[in-house]
């Protein structure tokens, strides 16, 4: 079988389907946007399904959320989401924590969401397999190491990273308002890559990976 008929995410099905990264409810209706879509499996594409509206409602209930991903917060997630899933509605709601931050005009209060690893990794795994796949169809991640992290709004990382996390917020391309991203790939091996994510020109996360070595 041929690697490019594989499911880009398991690596093993026959790919029969096609899922959409990220996933197509992360946009309002309608958009006219052209969305990006990778060879899935029936299996990998159910289960995807089952966390996608958990990780829309964190990502769009980010203080610094665009515009779009506030109306994606209201119409999709508070009127939607959380109506139909109470308990993921606690769960999230539990979680929200405040800060107080100064202001020029005073003191201004600012919630967010503590991110849920066990949720968060496998989704922005997924994600940069996808990406990589569209970018380099050869390359299969299914069997990569992968390096999750977040990236703070006011901290300072290396030189790759925080270029790569200034090409997202500088995109002015169609969507950037509910994903854009920015990565890096050997191209001498194709063996290591890393890749900056943002979502709702909020949520920044970087995801490093690495494919095991062949050679022994």
């Amino acid at each position: 079988m041929s690697k490019l008929s594989l499911c880009y995410a398991c690596g093993e099905n026959e790919a029969d389907t096609m899922d959409h990264v990220p996933p197509k409810c992360f946009f309002p209706k309608n958009s006219g946007l052209k969305l990006m879509t990778v060879p899935c499996c029936t299996r990998c594409n159910f289960e995807f399904s089952k966390t996608d509206g958990e990780l829309r409602a964190w990502f769009s209930l980010h203080y610094r959320a665009s515009e779009v991903g506030k109306a994606i917060r209201e119409e999709k997630v508070k009127s939607g989401t959380f109506l139909r899933n109470r308990k993921l509605a606690r769960k999230i709601e539990a979680t929200i924590h405040y800060e107080i931050k100064p202001n020029t005009g005073g003191m201004i209060i600012l919630k967010q969401g503590i991110v849920e690893w066990e949720v968060m990794n496998p989704f922005l795994e997924r994600c940069t397999k996808g990406i990589t796949r569209l970018a380099c169809p050869q390359l299969n991640l299914s069997k990569a190491e992968f390096n999750v992290f977040e990236i703070a709004p006011h901290t300072t990382y290396d030189a790759e990273i925080e270029v790569l996390r200034n090409r997202c917020r500088k995109s002015r391309k169609a969507g950037c308002d509910v994903f854009s991203f920015q990565g890096n790939l050997d191209t001498e091996t194709l063996s290591n890559g890393v890749l900056v994510m943002m979502f709702y020109r909020a949520a920044i996360f970087g995801v490093r990976w690495r494919l095991p070595d062949q050679s022994n």
